[in-house]
C-alpha cells in the first residue's frame, strides 16, 4: 500500500505509534518507493498533530489542509479550506445556555452536612463537599489540596479577623490523608473544627470501602489520641451507632441537634471534630 506514494499522514492521538513502525519498515525502500511519512512532526521537526487535547475531525483537516497547500495552489483544496473557516467560524459562535449550578446527587448526605449557622465560614477541599462553594449551603470558600484540608488555616488564622472556620472532609480522604492535616492543625492550636462526614466509602472513585474498615468509633478513638480537645458525634441513626463502641466521654446527638452542636464547637478554642 505504502510503495510509491508521494505522502503518508499518520494521525494518533497521545503518542506516536504506528508512526514509527512505518518509518522503521520503510527506511530500506529506494528512494523512489519510499513515501515521506508525516506525524507528529513535518519534514523540518516543527510539530504537525498534537499529542495533547482532542484530535478532532475539524484539527485533521485544517493540519493535512495547510500543509498541502505548500505544495500546491489546487482550487479544490483552497476551497475545501475557505469551507472549514467558515465551520469553524459558526461553531465558535456563541450559543444561549441556561446556567446550572452544579448540585449533590439526591439523597446525598452533604446535602445537609454542609449547610452553616448563621456567621458562619467552611473551607472546602477535594470531594463532592467543595460543590457547596456555588451553592447556598452557607459561606464555603477556597480549595486545597488532597489531605491539605486545613492547612491553608493554619497558616492564615493569625493574621486575620475571623475567628473560627469549619473544615469540611469526608471519611475516605481522612483515612489516606486528612489525618495528617488535623494533626498539624491540633500542632498549630488552629481555631477549626473539623466535620468529618461518614459513610464508609471512597465515594469520588467508584464507592470503594474505607481502607482499614475504620468504624465511628476508630476514628473517634483517633481523634482523641492525637489530642483534639473535642470529639462530638452526630446521627440520624442514634442506635444503630450505640453498637459501634464509641469511646467514653464523647458525646453523642441526634442529627437534629446539629445547629447546637455546631455552635457549640465554634466557641471551642482549638481544634474540634464533629
Amino acid at each position: 500500500f505504502a510503495e510509491g506514494l508521494e505522502k503518508i499522514f499518520v494521525v494518533e492521538e497521545r503518542r506516536s505509534f504506528l508512526e514509527s513502525q512505518l518509518k522503521e519498515i520503510a527506511y530500506h525502500w529506494p528512494v523512489d518507493k519510499r513515501p515521506e511519512i508525516l506525524g507528529k512532526t513535518d519534514r523540518s521537526g516543527k510539530p504537525l498533530f498534537p499529542s495533547i487535547g482532542e484530535t478532532s475531525p475539524q484539527l485533521v483537516a485544517e493540519i493535512i489542509g495547510k500543509y498541502l497547500l505548500k505544495d500546491t495552489d489546487r482550487p479544490e483544496i483552497v476551497a475545501g479550506m475557505r469551507a472549514l473557516t467558515v465551520r469553524k467560524d459558526a461553531i465558535l459562535q456563541p450559543a444561549a445556555i441556561a446556567g446550572r449550578i452544579p448540585h449533590f446527587c439526591a439523597g446525598c448526605p452533604h446535602s445537609r452536612s454542609t449547610e452553616l449557622t448563621q456567621g458562619s465560614t467552611a473551607l472546602a477541599g477535594i470531594g463532592c463537599h467543595s460543590l457547596a462553594i456555588w451553592m447556598d449551603a452557607g459561606d464555603t470558600r477556597l480549595l486545597t489540596q488532597m489531605g491539605g484540608e486545613g492547612a491553608n488555616w493554619i497558616g492564615a488564622h493569625r493574621y486575620v479577623d475571623m475567628p473560627h472556620v469549619f473544615q469540611n472532609l469526608g471519611d475516605g480522604t481522612y483515612t489516606h490523608s486528612g489525618l495528617l492535616a488535623i494533626r498539624a492543625a491540633v500542632a498549630a492550636n488552629a481555631p477549626i473544627t473539623y466535620r468529618i462526614l461518614y459513610n464508609d466509602a471512597v465515594a469520588m472513585t467508584g464507592g470503594q470501602p474505607l481502607e482499614g474498615a475504620l468504624g465511628v468509633g476508630d476514628i473517634a478513638r483517633q481523634m482523641q489520641a492525637e489530642k483534639v480537645g473535642k470529639v462530638v458525634v452526630v446521627s440520624g441513626e442514634l442506635e444503630s451507632l450505640q453498637s459501634h463502641d464509641l469511646p467514653v466521654g464523647i458525646p453523642l446527638h441526634h442529627r437534629d441537634e446539629l445547629t447546637a452542636v455546631m455552635e457549640d464547637c465554634r466557641s471551642w478554642p482549638g481544634v474540634s471534630v464533629i
